[in-house]
């Protein structure tokens, strides 16, 4: 009896133990990596992410590695959350603005995953002329003039790796990008997005038996987010104001776009939409380029009216968590919106988020207006450091841009250009480009050619660190052209791109009161 007792008790104990080490070990993962043609002089950079708030999240994890004995990178994650993102990518490689190029670019990691990853050279690359934001990252791995590679993913927990590979490849070889909108500003179907998504979701269907269901929605969510995100950025950068009549145009792109949301209503639980790194962000761009659009031509008629109007119209639909990450990503679009002082104090009575309230927080810092501006240090052609403080008693009139922006240059030789040339025999105004390539010839030569900027500006560069300048993340630059404008007194005068990029006479009248100060 007492032989039986103390077997039972030992049951008891272990069971208990094992449970307890089940437990820890679930907040646990192991990814490790194995690429053809490694050097052991290159490190591999993991981030993860658990709660994404931010275009440029801050990384709650970044762990490095090296090239180990057996020819693999590994990363241990400890005390992760039950669902979060990783990105990898090889220290050093960076693009000309100093963004890391991503081999593996927001990949969903769950508790207890053990991936083996394997990039294996190709002998072919994928076709170059899809324009899609969050495809960019494959170019590293993918085109051809560069490494080629094909990624594919083993052990427990890889299933869910191997298809968002195979949904984002598949995108990249067999959707036809033919636009959003017709002739009309109509939202039109069976377009590039609509192709994409279709892809996704039959994908994902064919594994549903093979993916639990908390995986399989999510996958659904994200991708649900990031094709509705890249399909409004890419009408409000490239189709919405083409053509005759912006404001009919705008009307119907509206219209349409709500019908086509109504067609495609998703199933999706309502927990993987929150948790999703893409689709708060995606509500929040429907929100804020169809207002901006509306404020921009003064529409009046189309129900999501004005910026702030669309921002109480967010506080009322959305609730919890979702709400809070769709203020953020809609409130971090606009500089003028976080400069509102009452604005930003009625969003924030209602957000309870510890990291959304945080991501604002430090938002605010250098955009409101009257804010004392950054006393930046920059090089100039010369190499010689030009700095804020040698601008006293000055109205500074400040352009971040980068070669190859499309957007820069159109700015520059519609707006800027006759700008400069106005207030050239003033003395108390001076107009200063910041540019953020990492290589001085590229920036160099862009001057020369006149379509970014002239020499009669001061151009000053971030000494080759790319966007990793101080002055970057003090205005929270992450989107260009990005005009700013700073009073005689050293504090920021105005700090809202869609006031500073309202065309030659907007952009005079503020030049105008600034310099009446």
């Amino acid at each position: 009896m007492k032989i039986y007792i103390f077997l039972v008790v030992l049951f008891a104990f272990s069971s208990q133990r094992a449970f307890s080490q089940t437990k820890t070990s679930n907040s646990f993962a192991s990814i490790r990596m194995k690429i053809d043609s490694a050097s052991v002089k290159d490190t591999m950079i993991l981030f993860y992410y658990d709660n994404i708030v931010a275009s440029r999240p801050t990384p709650k994890m970044k762990i490095q590695s090296i090239l180990n004995t057996a020819g693999v990178y590994s990363f241990k994650l400890s005390n992760i959350a039950s669902h979060g993102y990783l990105s990898i990518y090889k220290k050093g490689n960076e693009n000309s603005k100093g963004l890391p190029r991503l081999m593996i670019d927001t990949y969903l990691i769950k508790q207890g995953d053990d991936v083996m990853i394997t990039a294996n050279k190709r002998n072919k690359g994928y076709r170059r002329e899809i324009n899609m934001g969050y495809l960019s990252s494959y170019r590293s791995l993918l085109y051809d003039n560069r490494p080629i590679y094909n990624l594919s993913f083993t052990g427990n927990g890889s299933l869910k790796y191997n298809l968002k590979f195979r949904i984002d490849t598949t995108i990249l070889q067999k959707s036809n990008f033919i636009g959003e909108v017709d002739a009309k500003g109509v939202f039109i179907n069976n377009e590039f997005y609509d192709q994409s998504r279709a892809i996704s979701q039959q994908i994902l269907s064919e594994h549903h038996s093979n993916l639990k269901d908390d995986v399989y929605y999510q996958l659904l969510a994200d991708y649900l987010g990031i094709l509705e995100f890249e399909r409004l950025n890419n009408w409000a950068n490239l189709s919405a104001l083409r053509g005759t009549d912006p404001p009919l145009r705008l009307r119907a792109s509206f219209s349409s776009y709500n019908d086509k949301l109504k067609a495609n209503q998703t199933n999706i639980p309502g927990e993987y939409l929150t948790r999703s790194a893409y689709y708060a962000k995606s509500i929040a761009m429907y929100y804020y380029h169809f207002s901006s659009m509306s404020e921009r031509f003064n529409i009046k008629d189309l129900s999501i009216g004005s910026t702030k109007e669309a921002l109480e119209q967010i506080k009322v639909k959305y609730n919890g968590k979702l709400r809070d990450k769709i203020l953020t990503f809609f409130l971090s679009r606009s500089n003028r919106l976080l400069g509102d002082q009452k604005l930003m104090a009625s969003a924030k009575s209602v957000m309870k988020d510890p990291d959304c309230l945080k991501e604002l927080k430090s938002l605010g810092i250098g955009n409101e207006k009257g804010s004392l501006a950054y006393n930046f240090k920059l090089v100039n052609e010369d190499d010689k450091i030009v700095q804020l403080s040698d601008f006293k008693n000055k109205v500074v009139f400040i352009d971040f841009w980068y070669t190859g922006c499309g957007n820069c240059v159109i700015y520059y030789q519609n707006v800027l250009k006759e700008i400069e040339h106005k207030y050239k025999d003033r003395k108390d105004i001076v107009f200063i480009t910041v540019n953020i390539d990492k290589k001085k010839e590229q920036w160099i030569k862009s001057i020369d050619e006149g379509l970014y900027t002239t020499s009669e500006a001061i151009n000053l560069n971030t000494g080759g660190v790319g966007i990793n300048h101080d002055i970057i993340s003090y205005y929270r630059v992450n989107a260009y052209p990005r005009p700013m404008l700073i009073g005689r007194d050293g504090r920021v005068f105005n700090n809202s791109p869609s006031d500073l990029k309202n065309g030659v006479i907007g952009l005079s009248k503020i030049l105008d009161e600034a310099l009446a100060k």
